[in-house]
């Protein structure tokens, strides 16, 4: 008896497993496209000027130096990824989490950072002249009154 509740548990399991969603991925070398999965991937110095990366998981990715002028991504996850030194001017970052992100000497002049999540980035050095900061949560926490550009109020 005990063998086959043993057998019928472990058949149980196998088929129970064939139900399972399969994990995915981040596969760092697919193509440029909206909701693309570069999480933790290198791209040092990247070229993805008006890219459209709209809903992209680059989590924990190195975007350092990356040249992301004009790139659109709206809900894209950036959360704890390296953009030092990125050039994100005029990108539109629309509910962007970039919690614990580095942000350190980035350059975010005229993005639109309306709903963007920054809480605990570091922004030593960004430049945010003219920025979008509407209803962002800043990295200390606080949230980002109606018309805030350049700075959050």
């Amino acid at each position: 008896m005990k063998n086959n509740m043993h057998v019928a548990l472990r058949y149980s399991v196998m088929i129970g497993m064939m139900y399972l969603p399969a994990k995915t991925f981040a596969a760092c070398g697919d193509p440029v496209a909206p909701q693309v999965n570069w999480s933790h991937c290198n791209k040092v110095d990247e070229r993805l000027v008006g890219e459209h990366l709209i809903g992209a998981n680059l989590q924990g990715s190195n975007l350092a130096g990356a040249e992301l002028m004009d790139a659109m991504l709206i809900g894209a996850n950036l959360s704890g990824a390296n953009l030092r030194n990125a050039d994100l001017r005029d990108a539109v970052l629309l509910e962007a989490d970039l919690k614990k992100a580095d942000l350190t000497g980035a350059n975010l002049g005229g993005a639109n950072l309306a709903g963007a999540d920054l809480f605990g980035a570091k922004m030593e050095d960004a430049v945010m002249e003219n920025a979008r900061l509407d209803g962002a949560r800043w990295h200390t926490g606080e949230w980002c009154a109606p018309d805030s550009i350049g700075s959050c109020r």
